[in-house]
């Protein structure tokens, strides 16, 4: 009897994380961990355009790749808020993971880097500021910003990978600036929580990344 019931619970639980894999996860950031203070600084800078230059896959083998399933990957409005792509324990790709309506992955990407320069000592001024028409206008393109999972044998490894390019003229005295982020973690099973955790701390590194970056120190980058 003991046998049965242990069949049925182990066949409950694999149905419970199948279904979760398969359906569409919807995270909010946690927005404190890429909140920074503003900072007053001659040098005034302001972000005018953001490029989401992410390319899309229906199925690529790798799951670092950003990819979205059926029709999903030829609309623009959910791919400019998805981050990542659940897969099962074979590999297969799933349900996708996206920020709510109303937010997007440039959006997020913007706010990140503007705390970078703010953590740096610079001031970033928007429109409607004092000193905006002023301040020196820099452009962001999304080259990578990601999400995934490794299956392993003891458990699973949740990845974020993100590279972004900022151009103008820079307080640095460059017209260009890379910068990369990226988190990784490992546990037993990948919940909804685990997704805005590993997002969130991707953007966190990039805002340190930023900092780093502009004060001529070396970024901090993950190993896959």
């Amino acid at each position: 009897m003991k046998t049965v019931l242990k069949f049925f619970a182990m066949a409950a639980c694999a149905a419970s994380l199948s279904a979760c894999a398969a359906s569409r996860s919807v995270v909010t950031l946690d927005q404190a961990k890429i909140t920074a203070p503003a900072q007053t600084q001659a040098v005034a800078v302001k972000i005018v355009q953001v490029t989401d230059a992410r390319t899309f896959e229906e199925d690529p083998p790798n799951p670092s790749d950003p990819s979205l399933s059926g029709d999903d990957v030829h609309d623009a409005a959910l791919k400019a808020r998805a981050i990542g792509r659940k897969r099962n324990s074979y590999g297969m790709a799933m349900g996708d993971v996206m920020l709510p309506e109303g937010s997007t992955v440039s959006g997020v990407i913007r706010t990140a880097i503007a705390n970078g320069f703010r953590e740096a000592g610079y001031r970033v001024v928007e429109a409607g500021q004092e000193g905006f028409d002023q301040a020196r206008p820099l452009s962001l393109r999304i080259n990578a910003y990601w999400c995934w999972f490794q299956p392993g044998f003891f458990g699973v490894t949740v990845h974020n990978r993100s590279r972004i390019d900022i151009t103008g003229p820079l307080p640095n005295g460059a017209s260009s600036l890379e910068i990369k982020g990226g988190a990784k973690d490992t546990m037993m099973a990948v919940t909804e929580d685990d997704w805005q955790n590993i997002a969130s701390e991707g953007l966190a590194s990039l805002t340190a990344n930023t900092a780093a970056a502009l004060q001529g120190k070396p970024q901090k980058t993950v190993q896959p």
